[in-house]
């Protein structure tokens, strides 16, 4: 199988006399990885601030809906960037996007955030054109080399691009005055759109990373556990996943949402139980891979509980998948991504470790509290949120250093 996420043959090392700015622009992970841990942070606190009645956004979107778009959209748009800007010239075998096309996109993914934190004071038409420049670029520069090599195993990452900037317009629309149903629904698409790609993605690399900790791990003369990840039980998976996520744009009934979730989450569960999660406990790089995706199970088993049992779980559902399962995966990723993609050891730090502590658990409040005290609903979603964005700060402080700087072992990227 071909790598996921791999540095390119064909890249071409900068020049001796490159400074740290330079390198930031060499390989797509380096300056999307950092933005997107960063506003995790900065976007999460502003919000917080705001619900909590400290400080007022200078938006002129509801709160709830700036929230939304710029958690989805800002630092998951960071992210995808990041990862296909990445995947795609190891699936292509072609060229890196570095340099002053790097910077540009770069630049249209942070003229969009400077937007949406102005808008209060910007025309609406405006706002909405600064913010939505970034998809259309990044589409442009990372589909043609896709569609020369005929990689059509990956087409389905511009489809759901196309679907991300669809859910993005049609709230920028919102804005506008349209009124138009499936407005309301738009930050629902764009959050299923990322858990999409998080189960796509996670069928492809943990059972891999964790295959290859196994095999390190094994003694000598020893065979390592069996880890296995059926191509049915993988599209059984992402379908079940897909149908939920129609259910729920569409407003289904809740008995039906109800019972695929059920079968979406037996399902994850099968699919989770050939990968030997439990046997990589030691190495933090592959078990937070393994804690992302046992959110998209915990998220279905709310999602279950609420259309069969009537158990009032949506808002804890939705931040099962946003806060954990996007959340966690996003982080494991590319703290993993950028030491492997640096030529640095695949060793997580304590730094890298109380980070992935402070997100699992910054989640956990936040889809848990909620339920277990409705009086302390408010206390969860402050505390948890505090928790969640201070682990993403520490990703920050972890590895701006990693991702400014050269490769370890001198190679270009």
């Amino acid at each position: 199988m071909t790598p996921l996420v791999q540095l390119s043959s064909k890249s071409q090392p900068p020049a001796a006399s490159a400074a740290g700015f330079r390198w930031y622009l060499e390989y797509g992970f380096r300056p999307f990885f950092l933005l997107s841990g960063a506003y995790a942070t900065a976007g999460l606190v502003a919000w917080l601030l705001a619900y909590a009645g400290i400080w007022q956004l200078p938006t002129s979107w509801p709160q709830s809906a700036w929230h939304a778009h710029e958690m989805v959209f800002g630092f998951g748009g960071a992210a995808v960037a990041g990862f296909l800007l990445t995947a795609v010239p190891a699936w292509t075998n072609s060229k890196a996007v570095r340099g002053p096309a790097l910077g540009l996109l770069v630049g249209s993914w942070a003229i969009g955030r400077a937007a949406m934190w102005t808008s209060a004071w910007l025309p609406a038409p405006l706002v909405a054109a600064l913010d939505l420049v970034h998809l259309p670029i990044l589409a442009w520069l990372t589909l043609q080399p896709v569609a020369r090599a005929r990689n059509r195993r990956n087409y389905a990452f511009f489809g759901m691009l196309g679907v991300l900037f669809t859910a993005s317009a049609l709230m920028h629309a919102q804005a506008l005055g349209a009124v138009l149903p499936a407005s309301l629904a738009a930050p629902r698409v764009g959050v299923w759109v990322l858990v999409v790609m998080v189960t796509i993605v996670s069928g492809r690399i943990v059972p891999a990373f964790t295959r290859n900790y196994l095999r390190l791990r094994a003694k000598p003369g020893e065979s390592p556990p069996e880890v296995t990840a059926p191509l049915s039980l993988e599209l059984a998976t992402i379908f079940g996943v897909l149908a939920v996520g129609f259910c729920d744009f569409l407003a289904a009934p809740a008995a039906l949402r109800g019972s695929l979730a059920a079968f979406t989450g037996v399902v994850l569960v099968a699919r989770s139980a050939r990968w030997g999660g439990l046997r990589s406990w030691r190495d933090p790089l592959v078990w937070i891979l393994h804690v992302g995706h046992t959110w998209l199970i915990v998220a279905m088993a709310l999602m279950a509980l609420s259309g069969l049992a009537d158990v009032a779980a949506g808002t804890s559902a939705l931040h099962a998948l946003t806060s954990g399962a996007v959340g966690t995966m996003i982080l494991g990723v590319m703290s993993r991504s950028s030491l492997g993609h640096t030529g640095r050891p695949l060793q997580a730090s304590k730094l890298t470790v109380v980070a992935y502590t402070l997100v699992t658990l910054g989640a956990a409040l936040r889809v848990f509290g909620p339920l277990v005290s409705a009086r302390g609903y408010t206390h969860a979603i402050i505390a948890g949120g505090v928790l969640w964005a201070s682990g993403f700060a520490l990703f920050v402080a972890a590895y701006a250093p990693v991702l400014t700087r050269p490769r370890a072992d001198g190679r270009p990227g």
